[in-house]
């Protein structure tokens, strides 16, 4: 069994590690996916991925599909800002910066990867982010697969 993370994403309050093609989830809460925060957001996000896709398939750098994802987003009506700037805390001293791929309606921060698959790290680093901006819910989304890869992920402190 992989790591369990503080993530909920949840179907049921049963606590197992759930291993699928597309997602890797602790899920940690109850009900149905509608009730957890911005499931609007990272749907159209979900769905504008899969539209990046289903068009320009596996094979291309990130920068690639971020400058797609984010013109499909502006097309759907969308807020996209790339590129994201955060300072890095360490016991309230700034010890760095670290730069989001794209928050997505000042909401949901979006980690856009090309790799063969997935790792638990890319979900370390993505909770990391999530502890560092104090945004709720990002995205983990891998295009460099034949069908794309994704995870939700939601920090609970």
């Amino acid at each position: 069994m992989g790591t369990r993370f503080p993530i909920q994403i949840g179907i049921s309050n049963i606590g197992i590690l759930f291993t699928t093609t597309d997602m890797d989830i602790f899920i940690q809460g109850r009900g149905a996916m509608s009730e957890f925060l911005h499931t609007d957001v990272t749907q159209a996000v979900i769905g504008a991925a899969f539209e990046v896709h289903n068009t320009l398939g596996p094979g291309f750098l990130e920068s690639v599909y971020e400058e797609a994802l984010s013109h499909e987003l502006k097309q759907r009506g969308i807020l996209v800002t790339r590129q994201v700037e955060v300072p890095i805390r360490y016991k309230g001293v700034v010890v760095g910066t670290h730069i989001l791929d794209l928050v997505v309606d000042q909401k949901v921060v979006v980690e856009l990867k090309a790799v063969k698959d997935l790792a638990e790290i890319h979900t370390a680093v993505v909770l990391s982010y999530l502890a560092a901006t104090k945004h709720p819910v990002a995205l983990l989304l891998n295009f460099n697969r034949l069908r794309l890869q994704y995870k939700r992920l939601a920090f609970t402190p």
